[in-house]
């Protein structure tokens, strides 16, 4: 269970939260810790009258946790975690053979939504993703996973932790790439937002 708190003012929720980040919570080691910030989506509330006395958000994978390159611990989260691999070092053999990579790209584009399948019941959204070296991969979302996409903006860098490697051809992607990245059971994202800098006006 979390406590979230809001910026506009001094309401709290919890929120039960997902299997999935239960490693990210722990006490010792965990990067959610009272003062993180982080972006959720696809949330749905359960009201008091549906249980305990306060009203309480049930679990969502869809959680962004929120990095600062200018606080320390972010800092060297990001130097240790995700500046070994980049999108040239990527292997589907090694992929085949159970290795796992952590990404750091900066968002280029956000796709519209499109509609996939026989019966035209799929969604798709695709991010465009450039890394360090001038590399562009497509980080595909669908399903529900299009809500993602809300949380991320143009420029911001996007962090990814274990995302599913896949093969372009099977996931009907037109791209000169043999690869994309995709939202697996077991990535974590993390963002530094895009800061617009305000120009400096001398009179």
């Amino acid at each position: 269970m979390l406590s979230l708190g809001d910026y506009w003012s001094s309401n709290t929720i919890d929120l039960y939260l997902h299997r999935r980040f239960y490693y990210l919570a722990d006490p010792n080691n965990g990067i959610l810790k009272s003062g993180r910030e982080i972006f959720l989506t696809g949330c749905y509330l359960r009201t008091a009258s549906q249980g305990s006395g306060h009203s309480r958000l049930l679990p969502t994978e869809y959680l962004v946790i929120l990095l600062d390159e200018d606080q320390d611990d972010d800092a060297m989260l990001l130097g240790a975690q995700f500046c070994s691999d980049s999108f040239s070092s990527i292997s589907l053999d090694a992929v085949n053979q159970g290795n796992s990579y952590a990404l750091f790209a900066r968002i280029e584009s956000i796709g519209s939504l499109e509609v996939q399948g026989k019966h035209d019941t799929l969604q798709r959204k695709q991010v465009t993703l450039i890394d360090n070296d001038g590399v562009r991969l497509k980080f595909l979302l669908w399903g529900d996973q299009v809500v993602l996409a809300n949380l991320f903006s143009v420029g911001s860098m996007l962090a990814m932790d274990r995302p599913f490697i896949a093969n372009s051809v099977d996931s009907a992607l037109e791209s000169c790439e043999e690869i994309c990245l995709e939202y697996g059971s077991a990535t974590q994202l993390y963002l530094v937002p895009f800061v617009q800098q305000e120009e400096q006006v001398s009179c």
